[in-house]
């Protein structure tokens, strides 16, 4: 009696979107990517996905808060078989930010002010100018603070004789963007100052 011996061939699939790494604030996600024609389904962490030529698709993959894994895996009817997978990080967590100076209601007689907060956000280590982007505005426009080690600058800052309303607003890279924080100051004009 004879026996045959049949080996499953191993199916190249590769998640090409999105990226390993991708930090998002999304809830799902499309995943995309190449898989060869012998591959009869795609399925994407218990996703479907749609098989056009050597493409696959798969909508809406769900993703939790904090480092997912997802795996797409190929398989046809000859037992053949292939994955692929790649870390994804849900961030739903927005920033913080804090103006610390100048102080609210004080009264400065200077054209200008340095504008001096802090900024903090759910990061490994100490945030800095790729964890967080602060945007400080006032009368006279809005300026990108520098960032580091969990602080914010804008120097020369230009305000307007009278009260002046200045604004922080952070953005981490997943979008999240924190809650304004709002502080007034006055400039007051001294006799003999041009405007």
């Amino acid at each position: 009696q004879g026996f045959s011996l049949s080996l499953a061939k191993i199916l190249d699939i590769q998640i090409t979107q999105p990226a390993t790494g991708l930090l998002t604030n999304a809830t799902s996600l499309e995943v995309s990517g190449s898989v060869p024609n012998e591959a009869d389904t795609v399925v994407v962490n218990g996703v479907a996905a749609i098989l056009q030529g050597e493409t696959f698709t798969a909508g809406a993959v769900p993703i939790i808060e904090g480092s997912n894994t997802i795996t797409a895996v190929a398989t046809n009817t000859a037992e053949d078989a292939g994955t692929s997978s790649i870390t994804v990080v849900r961030d739903t967590s927005p920033p913080t930010v804090v103006i610390e100076s100048p102080a609210a209601n004080q009264t400065v007689t200077s054209p200008t002010v340095t504008v001096i907060g802090l900024v903090n956000d759910v990061v490994p280590g100490t945030v800095s100018a790729h964890d967080c982007q602060v945007v400080v505005s006032g009368r006279f426009g809005s300026a990108t603070a520098s960032v580091n080690n969990r602080s914010f600058m804008v120097p020369d800052f230009e305000l307007v004789p009278g009260p002046n309303t200045i604004t922080a607003v952070a953005t981490d890279p997943a979008g999240n963007v924190s809650p304004p924080f709002q502080l007034q100051i006055v400039r007051q004009q001294l006799a003999g100052q041009t405007i």
